[in-house]
């Protein structure tokens, strides 16, 4: 509900989504990025944000420096809903595993593992789930299993974010790194991204975010 209502608003806007391109680089002048090339077609702009969360090392060589970002990364186990699941969201502090009852099913999420960009589903990390979890529920996962699913979180090893101009071009900026608060810090991050891409007194103090800490 909270992506399909940002998605309206944004649209409502008249912001444009393109889904399912790859980013292949910029098409540049010098230090200034022209273009985004993307499937054979070149998306002129006057500047750019970059924020491709865990996948941002892959654009290393086009934004000018060896980002830090490590991709941590999570499974989680989705059921059918059952009488007997929990009403309200639970973690278990023990095993950091989290329980998200949904209008839809059940679903069960944890773990992280540095793998590098494995795209491999573990079955032993899926039983971790399902263990903790059953130390708790009377059914863990009682209804048919609906998908089993991994993703990346952007993790940096000092956990703060990168929020900078890139050193190779003066009108392209990142906004990546945000380790497993993306969610949370994203309306901060949008406005002071806002600031500095339109030269406005930021309203924190950037300097902890900006990517010459890594240079």
């Amino acid at each position: 509900k909270l992506m399909a209502g940002l998605r309206r608003r944004l649209e409502a806007g008249g912001v444009e989504f393109i889904e399912g391109r790859a980013m292949e680089g910029f098409r540049r002048d010098g230090a200034v990025a022209r273009a985004v090339l993307s499937g054979g077609e070149s998306i002129e702009a006057s500047r750019f944000v970059v924020a491709t969360g865990a996948m941002t090392p892959m654009l290393n060589d086009h934004l000018g420096f060896k980002i830090p970002i490590e991709p941590g990364k999570g499974y989680s186990i989705t059921s059918a809903r059952t009488d007997s699941m929990p009403v309200h969201p639970l973690i278990f502090e023990d095993s950091h595993v989290a329980v998200t009852p949904m209008t839809t099913g059940l679903r069960i999420g944890s773990t992280m593992e540095f793998v590098g960009y494995n795209t491999s589903i573990h079955p032993r990390r899926l039983s971790l789930l399902t263990a903790a979890a059953a130390k708790y529920l009377r059914e863990p996962v009682a209804g048919e299993v609906e998908e089993t699913w991994y993703g990346w979180r952007p993790m940096v090893w000092d956990g703060r974010p990168i929020i900078d101009q890139a050193p190779a071009h003066k009108n392209v900026w990142i906004a990546a790194g945000h380790s497993m608060l993306g969610l949370s810090m994203a309306t901060g991050t949008g406005r002071l991204m806002t600031e500095l891409v339109s030269g406005d007194r930021p309203h924190v103090d950037p300097k902890p975010y900006r990517a010459s800490r890594f240079l």
